[in-house]
């Protein structure tokens, strides 16, 4: 049996962008940001994809407002 998903799974580039920036800023944020939004986290399962690709854009624009020598 053949299972496809309709519409948009896994990150967008958004929340690939939040998840490259935590890491550059590093420290423990840098692993939870990994397993909350990287490419095999829980959040896309389960047709969540749209909140939390919304949850990464506000989640980087804060994250840039709050480092910007980051270089997000």
């Amino acid at each position: 049996m053949l299972v496809t998903a309709c519409g948009p799974t896994g990150p967008n580039d958004v929340c690939k962008e939040y998840v490259a920036c935590a890491k550059r800023i590093g420290g423990s944020a840098a692993m939870a940001v990994e397993q909350s939004y990287g490419e095999n986290s829980g959040c896309f399962v389960g047709g969540a994809t749209d909140a939390c690709n919304e949850a990464c854009s506000v989640a980087l624009d804060s994250v840039k407002a709050a480092y910007p020598d980051a270089g997000c």
